[in-house]
């Protein structure tokens, strides 16, 4: 049985805001082991890491489901990264559980706050057994991602500690309740039942292709402009040095005006951007919590000379496998298949998207209606698009 199903739901127990927690749970193992399996999920996004390093590669876990009844979890082999003592960490962001309605206020989807579980089962050599759960002893602390957001970006401070460590809060079942019920429950955010979690059906995104810069150059209007020469869904990583303080930004954006500046009018709403404060030494970074579709970035207050190797665009989509290739002997023919490849990998990030890049990025059964039949001769989406109707399903 999975064991995850036995742990309980855990949050911060104060409002934070778009701050990215982080839960921790020190363990030591003092015999041989046999095999390690951890299983974890959340309402929002999380980020593993087991010893300090990362556990797993896939982007924006657990992916988006209709939570009021699926929220799917993964499972990690992490037998070979134990040691005699760990800490298990979890960084927690809201991810898609946070969706601005076109100038309307933003509301939380499905009446929701973020919270992790998880269940960590070590099996010993000597046929012994141990089972660690998410529960009320973890940890919690505030991150140095001060704000994440799937359409207005991260803001990330390299020098933020947080020294008021505290007790995670457990939260408990409430769906099922009366609607009077539902919301004396709001404020404890007890609405978290373990029967609707279910193993992972979707193909995990993952980071699929890295491109390099293309170009750096001043627009007319004296921003700082970098070009990868391909538009994309996914983020920038970028290596960065500046005094301590000092504060850094881009913006990701898909194309320039007809005068050759910064044109972001079809991002409606959404910032797109990246925040980065110095801490005095040279860091490499990149979002955890966020993606973007964009061709370029424009730089704001950059501490150093801009060196195109120090930009790298990550390019992320749905881990589908590919089955379909066309070429001819018309190169704009070959160019036109390959903009359709293109625009099946930017908006087939866990659901199939209209557009990866304004304030929307939502999983409309129109455009998928039209382009099923397409993407289903270029990568095999059987997995994908079982995921996402049986979330439509949900839904109606």
């Amino acid at each position: 049985m999975d064991q995850i199903y036995n742990a309980k739901w855990i949050a911060y127990p104060e409002r934070i805001g778009r701050a990215v927690c982080a839960f921790e749970k020190p363990f030591s193992v003092q015999k041989e082991v046999r095999r390690a399996t951890l299983q974890a999920s959340a309402i929002g996004v999380y980020v593993l890491t087991l010893g300090g390093k990362r556990v797993g590669d896939e982007i924006l876990s657990p992916g988006w489901t209709d939570y009021r009844c699926r929220v799917q979890f993964q499972t990690y082999d992490v037998t070979d990264m134990l040691s005699d003592n760990n800490v298990l960490t979890a960084r927690l962001a809201e991810g898609w559980r946070m969706h601005p309605r076109h100038g309307w206020s933003e509301i939380p989807m499905h009446n929701t706050n973020t919270a992790f579980i998880a269940a960590l089962q070590i099996d010993y050599a000597d046929g012994t057994q141990d089972v660690l759960y998410t529960d009320g002893t973890w940890d919690c602390r505030l991150t140095g991602t001060r704000m994440a957001h799937m359409y207005n970006g991260e803001t990330f401070d390299a020098a933020f500690t947080d020294t008021h460590t505290q007790k995670a809060m457990e939260v408990h079942c409430g769906f099922g309740e009366s609607a009077d019920e539902k919301r004396r429950t709001d404020d404890a955010n007890n609405i978290y039942p373990t029967n609707i979690l279910l193993p992972q059906e979707n193909e995990p995104v993952r980071e699929m292709l890295r491109l390099p810069a293309v170009s750096v150059f001043q627009t007319p209007q004296g921003d700082t402009v970098i070009d990868f020469g391909q538009n994309l869904t996914g983020y920038v990583e970028f290596s960065i040095c500046g005094e301590k303080g000092h504060k850094a930004s881009m913006r990701c954006f898909e194309v320039l005006d007809k005068d050759g500046n910064v044109y972001v009018e079809n991002l409606r709403t959404a910032q797109t951007t990246v925040t980065y404060y110095c801490d005095g030494t040279r860091r490499t970074y990149k979002p955890e919590f966020t993606f973007y579709g964009f061709q370029y970035i424009c730089l704001h207050d950059w501490p150093e000379e801009v060196k195109l190797e120090n930009f790298t665009a990550i390019v992320l989509f749905s881990d589908m496998r590919r089955t379909g290739y066309f070429e001819c002997g018309d190169e704009s023919v070959n160019r036109l298949f390959e903009n359709v490849v293109w625009g099946q990998r930017g908006n087939f990030v866990d659901v199939p998207t209209d557009c990866p890049q304004r304030d929307e990025r939502l999983g409309w059964t129109g455009d998928a209606q039209v382009f099923a039949r397409t993407a289903a001769y270029i990568y095999d989406v059987r997995s994908f698009f079982k995921k996402w109707l049986r979330d439509l399903s949900c839904g109606q």
